[in-house]
């Protein structure tokens, strides 16, 4: 009945770490670090260095 399931185990963990990894970036809100940074200046920024920008806090 199970005998397939083992085989996700790795693929359950991977996504639980990835849970683990989205929980730490909002308690770090880098969100709110760039826009107390940059703050009108977003406007005029691409999309890429919107990414550079939360990247690098």
């Amino acid at each position: 009945m199970y005998a397939g399931a083992s085989r996700l185990l790795g693929l359950f963990f991977l996504f639980w770490l990835l849970g683990v990894l989205f929980a730490f970036v909002d308690a770090l809100k880098p969100y709110d670090d760039v826009v107390q940074r940059f703050g009108g200046d977003l406007a005029s920024f691409g999309p890429f260095l919107f990414a550079l920008a939360v990247a690098l806090v």
